[in-house]
């Protein structure tokens, strides 16, 4: 299995779902209208599990599944500090696993999620009653990203400029028999920082940088951050494709 997160990542993401109270905001409305006491429910893509532990509030077990196992293990402590018995961790690659039906399928920022056959086949085999699905949508997102590598004459790359059109997945699942509902959903999401060298750090870490352009990237965040609630922030706003799919 492949470990994609860090020490430092984990840092990172969770001071920023803290400060957003992310998955609360935007998905909250969204995943509590489909999710039942009773449910089992598949996080499928889980990263670090916050959303795993807001999903375990209200529903009566959560598979807590990625193909990281440093990340799965934050997961498992964060649920113990919360004092959460009902995640179960899973250490899988999608599709690759066998699980059997849940009621509900999450999958938040799991970019490709549902691209290829095996993908939606697998989808229609665990799928019970329903899922959520959130893909990059038709804008792309505001933050730092270009106009940086701009200033420090760094040439775009596909990623840069990629958006994962929500509509391909909707045709993907409705052909698979789903009914699709599709919502568009902003999400401000930027990165809390302490300091210009905090953000300066993250921004490197973010554009894979060497340490070469730290004075330039240092200048630049100087005058790109924001205040928030008396909180310095990187601004960043993402443009989801929410789709809702009932099986």
């Amino acid at each position: 299995m492949k470990n994609f997160w860090s020490e430092q990542r984990y840092q990172q993401y969770t001071k920023a779902t803290a400060f957003w109270n992310y998955p609360e905001i935007p998905f909250g409305p969204f995943l509590k209208k489909i999710i039942k006491p009773d449910d089992i429910v598949a996080d499928i893509g889980c990263g670090f599990g916050v959303a795993s532990v807001y999903l375990a509030q209200f529903c009566r077990k959560v598979y807590a599944i990625d193909q990281d196992s440093f990340a799965l293990q934050k997961v498992e402590i964060a649920a113990r500090e919360k004092g959460v018995n009902n995640i179960e961790t899973i250490c899988a690659v999608w599709p690759n696993l066998d699980l059997g039906q849940c009621d509900v399928i999450v999958a938040l920022y799991h970019y490709h999620f549902a691209h290829q056959a095996e993908k939606i086949a697998k989808l229609k085999e665990m799928t019970g009653r329903a899922g959520i699905i959130s893909c990059q949508g038709t804008k792309e997102r505001e933050s730092f990203h270009l106009d940086l590598k701009k200033r420090l004459g760094l040439p775009w790359t596909e990623n840069d400029m990629n958006c994962d059109n929500g509509c391909y997945v909707k045709g993907r699942l409705e052909q698979a028999g789903f009914q699709v509902k599709c919502d568009m959903v902003p999400h401000d999401f930027g990165q809390p920082v302490d300091s210009i060298e905090e953000a300066a750090f993250f921004m490197i870490d973010q554009l894979k940088l060497d340490q070469s352009y730290r004075s330039e990237v240092q200048r630049f965040a100087q005058n790109n951050l924001i205040k928030i609630r008396g909180q310095l922030v990187i601004p960043i706003k993402r443009f989801n494709c929410l789709l809702t799919y009932y099986a």
